[in-house]
């Protein structure tokens, strides 16, 4: 008799995860692969992942435009200085560019003192203050 509810049990309890699981999927809008025959998770499953968010991000940057807004990124020290030979540094500056551009949007590095980072981070949640749009 105690097999049985505990059999019951475990089978309630992991109905209502898969439940909950697909509940949440369908939620978060995940969509059907754009090309069917391609298995997920198989060999090329990363690349059809790949692909299907390209092909969103691509429609979303038709209409996304974000009025000439600041978007502060905090970034850990100093932001490196463009044109110190560094080819990663670089790169993101051009990548901020292209960006700045296509979302008509200004990006400001706000430095972070690295010590004080979390208690700075804290300090500015409970005080309702924003410290930066993206952390």
């Amino acid at each position: 008799m105690k097999l049985k509810k505990t059999l019951l049990h475990r089978v309630t309890a992991m109905t209502a995860c898969l439940c909950m699981l697909t509940a949440l999927m369908t939620a978060s809008g995940c969509a059907k692969d754009d090309q069917p025959g391609k298995t997920p998770g198989g060999a090329s499953g990363s690349s059809d992942t790949a692909t299907s968010v390209k092909s969103a991000l691509k429609h979303l940057d038709e209409s996304m435009d974000l009025g000439g807004k600041t978007l502060q990124i905090s970034v850990w020290g100093q932001p490196a200085a463009e044109g110190a030979g560094d080819a990663y540094v670089d790169r993101r500056y051009e990548r901020e560019r292209r960006t700045e551009e296509r979302y008509h949007v200004n990006i400001e590095w706000v430095a972070t003192n690295i010590e004080k980072f979390v208690q700075d981070v804290t300090l500015a949640f409970t005080s309702q203050q924003k410290y930066a749009d993206l952390i």
